[in-house]
């Protein structure tokens, strides 16, 4: 069974947004938001959603943004996209020419776009940069070959502008809101009515989550989730544990919740 995503009405239109321009394969998107907003959760909700098919999406991702070089960047993508990789010897430039040659194959043989979602982007180097734009040059029939969607801190998004040549490509700027109360609320108790047949799985979402609220900062988010504690049954096995947890983790670290 998946796990339940809470669509936040504030979110939901910015992930229409998103969809849209990679449905139409217009190149290069950004999701903002702060630390534990849910950039991460809504790019895999979309995926769960229109991944597979001729309409639908081919995924990839990659965890972390923090590449220090040119080739770094590169090599990964090289094992991404190819089963085997170049030899050791092959050129920076060899491995790049090959691996547009694979997207413009994948663009022609699959209706259904090449989505590549990079997480945590921190401020990259300039060569990064460039592989970035390189791979937005190519097209086909006037659609871009890969689409690439960046999750990134809005401290993050500002470093983008000292690179005229890949802002000048971004189509869609999907700005994720953090929960509200009410949104956090509803969220818990979509968690907890999963957490008999998943209780482990489901536990540890809703202490990550709570632990993101507490880090940064968000004391309607804890607040909501312990409201979806207190209304849940009281026979939930795993209500006890879950309360001594907040006891724990965030009850006591907090004031005036």
């Amino acid at each position: 069974m998946t796990t339940p995503y809470y669509w936040s009405k504030k979110n939901e239109h910015e992930a229409a947004l998103l969809w849209a321009s990679i449905r139409d394969r217009r190149g290069l998107n950004v999701v903002i938001g702060k630390p534990g907003s849910g950039k991460s959760a809504l790019c895999r909700e979309l995926v769960r959603k229109y991944a597979g098919g001729d309409s639908g999406m081919h995924p990839m991702f990659l965890p972390s943004g923090q590449f220090h070089c040119r080739k770094d960047l590169i090599s990964v993508l090289d094992g991404l996209f190819h089963k085997q990789l170049m030899s050791p010897e092959a050129t920076e430039r060899a491995i790049m020419d090959r691996l547009r040659r694979t997207l413009k194959t994948r663009s022609m043989e699959h209706p259904a776009p090449t989505v590549l979602f990079i997480d945590d982007v921190n401020r990259l180097h300039n060569d990064v940069w460039s592989v970035i734009h390189e791979l937005l040059l190519d097209e086909l029939d006037g659609q871009k070959t890969i689409q690439i969607v960046l999750l990134m801190r809005p401290e993050h998004f500002k470093a983008i502008h000292e690179h005229p040549n890949v802002m000048s490509r971004i189509e869609t700027s999907a700005h994720v809101s953090p929960l509200s109360f009410s949104e956090t609320h509803c969220f818990a108790i979509a968690q907890l009515k999963y957490l008999a047949p998943h209780r482990t799985r489901h536990i540890s979402i809703l202490v990550k989550f709570l632990f993101y609220a507490w880090t940064w900062g968000n004391p309607e988010a804890i607040r909501g989730v312990c409201a979806s504690l207190v209304t849940s049954p009281s026979e939930n096995p795993q209500k006890p544990m879950v309360l001594r947890l907040l006891q724990h983790l965030v009850l006591r670290e907090t004031s005036g919740l």
